[in-house]
């Protein structure tokens, strides 16, 4: 997990041929939460929009710490909303897979 101390950054999904930005970070923000909450791979690509500084919490001391907090609880609700969002770009993803690519100019 990564907490954004200085700078901006943005997590996108890739969508066919292109990606979809999902979310904007700003210092005091954190991501890679939900791979460590679920144990999965990352659900977004999350690229610098300017020169960061970022704190590493390693996935041992994540859930040591945190672990049957509140806060832990806390990223739990808004980890699910950020799932809706994951399971919305996934089905944009399957739909626009299926579909023929568009011509070129």
């Amino acid at each position: 997990m990564y907490i954004l101390a200085v700078g901006e950054c943005k997590a996108a999904i890739p969508t066919g041929y292109s990606e979809r930005e999902v979310k904007r970070y700003q210092p005091g923000d954190y991501f890679g939460e939900l791979a460590l909450m679920d144990n999965a791979p990352r659900a977004a690509n999350v690229d610098a929009v300017t020169d960061i500084t970022c704190l590493r919490i390693s996935a041992r001391e994540f859930h040591r710490v945190l672990g049957g907090t509140a806060a832990y609880s806390n990223m739990e609700r808004n980890a699910a909303k950020d799932r809706a969002i994951q399971a919305e770009v996934m089905a944009q993803r399957a739909t626009s897979a299926m579909a023929p690519p568009e011509p070129t100019a």
